[in-house]
């Protein structure tokens, strides 16, 4: 298969200065092309699928929230385009009559076609965006147990616009484990759900509050955190 669509970005109004007639003093639509060349298979046991990808966006404009170094902020507002190209793929196996593997994946490659504020920074990579992503588990299912053990991999991504620091990789395991109890008609399912199993640290994003000039050497590093490891239990009765 394959398809190619242009569409248009609706802008956050607030990026859009206006006159006294409430018309905009510059704006151009945000528009983006995409294209997806592919292919599907479907079997009895086994379904995937593997597309080839390609999207530009020009004329974004970029609101950023940056500290002022006053203990305030100011509103930034950049003109930027960006490509990306990627590859994506899925797969999904049947190993027996209940188990099952179940995985996707995304290559990609993005950066920026245009920046306004600051030419040098065409052609740096787009800010909290992975090179590498994959999503991988097994899910069993035989009507009363049922019980998936998954990871989610989210590759080494940089901070900012300028790319001076980047992130480490991460990997987070999920484990789900649920009992159905028949009642009557009815039935009621009895879960847990254990995130982040091994408990792993990683920082998913820097701060988009100092944006370029944020810095890995200091005393400490702002950042947004992987969740800790944490437990819930669930009862779903359906009727």
């Amino acid at each position: 298969y394959a398809n190619f669509s242009r569409g248009y970005f609706f802008p956050e109004l607030r990026s859009v200065s206006f006159n006294s007639l409430f018309q905009p003093s510059s704006y151009k639509a945000e528009i983006i092309h995409q294209g997806e060349v592919g292919l599907k298979m479907n079997m009895p046991k086994l379904s995937l699928t593997l597309a080839g990808l390609a999207t530009s966006l020009d004329n974004r404009r970029q609101v950023l929230f940056v500290n002022d170094g006053a203990g305030g902020f100011i509103e930034k507002v950049n003109l930027v385009g960006t490509e990306s190209y990627a590859v994506e793929a899925t797969l999904d196996y049947k190993l027996t009559k209940h188990l099952r593997f179940s995985g996707n994946m995304t290559l990609q490659s993005n950066q920026y076609s245009a920046f306004d504020s600051n030419t040098a920074l065409i052609g740096k990579d787009v800010e909290r965006q992975p090179g590498f992503l994959y999503n991988a588990g097994l899910y069993y299912d035989d009507g009363t147990w049922d019980a998936s053990l998954f990871t989610n991999f989210t590759g080494s991504n940089y901070t900012s616009s300028s790319n001076t620091i980047l992130l480490d990789e991460w990997n987070i395991v999920n484990l789900d484990v649920g009992y159905t109890l028949p009642i009557g008609a009815k039935s009621a399912r009895f879960s847990l759900n254990v995130y982040n199993l091994f408990d792993d640290d990683a920082v998913t994003e820097g701060s988009p509050r100092q944006d370029n000039n944020q810095a890995a050497n200091g005393a400490f590093f702002v950042g947004r955190p992987v969740l800790p490891r944490r437990i819930l239990a669930r009862v779903t009765y359906s009727f």
